[in-house]
């Protein structure tokens, strides 16, 4: 796994190698003796191969994890789209930069937050606070379907109120597909009030 393919095929060969000296009759000889001797070495060739084809596929497979990870990053720290997951209770579990910059917080101060925050000061397009079960995240908790152009208003901590779009879509467990979270992505519209 640390050293690769090649590193595990010649590690496999000296243990064959070895164990066909010390371990195998007669000892002290290159000579495996017998039917049942050549069978073993080549079944613990074999098992050497495998074991070293499929460290080698995990390491291929991790690399591209990592860089698929790192590619995903740079797109969320970019975008311009404020960006939140939150779990299937409503807590803000991810903030990315440009969502932190739309309410005016560090990304820290966002994590651990449920939508219906009352320092949000949610309210729709015609300034009527929002009841909870009127947020994009609880709709999209409650029936599982996708949400698209919703507007609505949140209050700054400088008491500004900043009129939002907001998409919202669920995020599902893979397994048996229940809803495990929500993902908001945040789009400012117009200047803050």
């Amino acid at each position: 796994l640390w050293g690769g393919f090649a590193p595990g095929i010649l590690a496999t060969g000296l243990s064959a190698a070895l164990a066909a000296m010390f371990f195998m009759a007669p000892t002290m000889t290159p000579k495996v003796d017998g039917m049942s001797g050549t069978i073993q070495l080549l079944l613990f060739l074999f098992i050497g191969v495998c074991v070293s084809a499929m460290a080698r596929s995990v390491a291929i497979s991790r690399h591209q994890a990592e860089e698929s990870e790192l590619y995903l990053a740079s797109i969320i720290e970019t975008t311009s789209s404020g960006l939140l997951v939150l779990d299937r209770h409503g807590f803000i579990t991810f903030a990315n930069p440009a969502a932190a910059d739309l309410f005016g917080l560090m990304p820290s101060h966002l994590i651990g937050r449920r939508y219906d925050d009352p320092g949000w000061g949610a309210s729709n397009s015609d300034g009527k606070p929002l009841q909870e079960s009127e947020m994009p995240a609880a709709r999209v908790l409650a029936s599982g379907e996708s949400l698209t152009g919703v507007h609505m208003s949140v209050r700054r901590p400088d008491d500004s109120l900043m009129a939002i779009m907001v998409n919202a879509s669920p995020l599902r467990d893979q397994k048996n597909g229940a809803i495990s979270g929500v993902v908001l992505a945040l789009n400012r519209l117009g200047a803050s009030a």
